[in-house]
């Protein structure tokens, strides 16, 4: 099964679809279509790539290089066009639908409710919580018929799609959401009526040669509008549909993901964990709590919740992956925890990959648990796994970048945080750590002292580690001193753990050895104050 839908549900659906007047016309979108449905469904959806694709459905030449030969891309915008066409013009009963999501090869699946699909099946509600759940409403506004490429409804179901691809959320797919509204559903009634906490709407404006997109995230139940932004562009520096994707991420990696609005609003200003039973829900709480105000007192609350959520029932798998990566944390933090860290994080990231296989944090999870055993080709192959689920996620794109800074791929590090920024500026510490281990690398002390001073290290123990690291090479003393009697009173502990920790954590041995130096030194400064003291 995937996320509750038998994999035999699926496949009748699929022949639906394939044998229906508009696909027998295009073999190859059939082929296409039960490539990448049957390799989801063997649990193989990692293959399913542009490359392979070229080669196993269109017959691509051994030197088919999809960088320079666009018709994998072609097709697969083709099948997208398809797919809606069918749902639009079916006279069957929809149990399930089908999607393919842009950017991406690998099809989603929705389960129906009396013929409207509500939900994705990637999504696995466990409760009727409305914690984050999220649709929406048909913008308004006017398109110049002679643009081409865009619509207000095509970039609608863009906007849908896309946010269906957080997993810390649930979206309510845009036709349920139209058809509700074309039949007399009212905004004021959309909480009670579709089970939405937020919905998302706008106006859309394409006259010439300008695109200008309004859009407001809403209070269901309050009417508030919680955040308003629009965006504007010029279409003569660049085609229709991709301003309609740009300006589509955009919106959705700054509502949804770990540092969305959508939580920010639901979580930090409402303060109240949600019911045990509702296991995503009270995942995302702790974790969120966590990650946004550190402390070793929310750590082991998190950890305590979510074992707790998992004697209940263990059977959701951001429960498992999240609590893998706190156990992985537990290493690198110095937090004592009574299980051992570095198998639990190994044991619950495998267990949530087992219950998802294509969960984003089970991906993640397994990537940071990998760091500890020193896999690198298994970390590199997590995280491809984990960005091509959703590459619209800020959160997970910075976790790249964090763990590529580990592997030493230094380039890939900074390409994944300049990512990030585009999509959602994030408060994360360790968001420059990949700048500033090439920086010493390459011994530029300047850049390197410039980007740990713009990390905001506190209450834990990297809090100004890299700044003396810095100031070690630069034989700059009183500045140490200065640092490390503050360090000293909160730390004590710190600097001889991080000198073990550190270096084992990284890939590039050479620079390895460089910060164990480093920290080395100062250890011996630091034992020579307590002397003094």
């Amino acid at each position: 099964m995937i996320e509750g839908i038998p994999h035999n549900d699926i496949r009748n659906e699929l022949s639906k679809i394939v044998d229906s007047p508009l696909f027998r016309q295009s073999p190859k979108l059939v082929k296409f279509l039960n490539f990448i449905v049957e390799k989801t469904l063997e649990g193989k959806a990692h293959i399913i790539k542009e490359y392979t694709i070229g080669k196993e459905i269109l017959d691509k030449a051994g030197d088919y290089d999809p960088k320079f030969n666009a018709s994998v891309r072609i097709h697969a915008m083709r099948l997208r066009k398809l797919l809606a066409d069918f749902y639009q013009n079916t006279e069957h009963d929809i149990h399930y639908r089908i999607d393919l999501p842009k950017g991406s090869y690998q099809p989603i699946f929705s389960k129906a409710i009396n013929g409207s699909t509500v939900g994705s099946a990637n999504n696995n509600p466990e409760s009727n919580e409305k914690s984050f759940n999220i649709c929406v409403v048909p913008f308004t506004g006017f398109v110049d018929p002679e643009t081409e490429n865009i619509s207000i409804t095509g970039f609608c179901e863009f906007l849908t799609i896309k946010l269906s691809l957080f997993q810390d959320i649930r979206v309510v797919p845009f036709h349920s959401t139209s058809q509700y509204i074309e039949t007399g559903g009212t905004l004021k009634n959309i909480e009670k009526d579709l089970d939405v906490s937020n919905y998302l709407t706008g106006n859309i404006e394409v006259e010439k040669d300008f695109l200008q997109v309004s859009y407001q995230l809403i209070d269901a139940e309050s009417q508030i509008i919680i955040w308003a932004d629009q965006f504007r562009t010029n279409l003569q520096n660049t085609t229709g549909i991709d301003a309609i994707d740009t300006i589509s991420s955009q919106i959705v990696s700054t509502l949804a993901g770990y540092s969305g609005l959508i939580h920010y609003k639901n979580i930090l200003n409402k303060n109240q964990p949600p019911p045990i039973q509702n296991q995503m829900a009270n995942a995302i709480f702790w974790f969120y709590h966590y990650k946004m105000r550190h402390s070793s007192t929310l750590f082991f609350q998190a950890i305590q919740k979510l074992e707790k959520a998992n004697e209940i029932d263990d059977n959701c798998s951001i429960c498992w992956a999240i609590l893998a990566q706190l156990y992985g944390d537990a290493i690198i933090y110095n937090y004592k925890t009574e299980k051992d860290p570095m198998i639990m994080a190994a044991s619950c990231a495998q267990k949530a990959l087992q219950l998802d296989p294509h969960g984003q944090h089970a991906h993640l999870a397994w990537a940071w648990a990998q760091v500890f055993y020193r896999n690198k080709q298994e970390v590199i192959n997590s995280l491809e796994k984990m960005e091509s689920i959703n590459p619209n996620a800020s959160y997970f794109q910075a976790a790249c970048s964090f763990c590529y800074a580990l592997t030493g791929d230094y380039e890939k590090s900074i390409e994944k945080l300049n990512k990030a920024r585009g999509l959602n500026p994030l408060p994360y510490w360790w968001l420059n750590l990949g700048e500033i281990l090439f920086a010493l690398k390459t011994n530029n002390y300047e850049k390197m002292l410039f980007h740990a001073q713009k990390t905001g290290t506190r209450k834990v123990i990297y809090e100004h580690i890299f700044e003396m690291i810095c100031y070690v090479f630069q034989k700059n003393i009183p500045a140490i001193k200065l640092i490390l009697k503050e360090y000293n009173a909160k730390y004590p502990e710190g600097l001889v753990h991080l000198e073990k920790v550190l270096p084992a954590i990284l890939f590039d041995e050479e620079l390895g050895e460089k910060i164990r130096f480093a920290l080395q030194q100062l250890i011996k400064m630091q034992e020579t104050l307590r002397k003094e003291n």
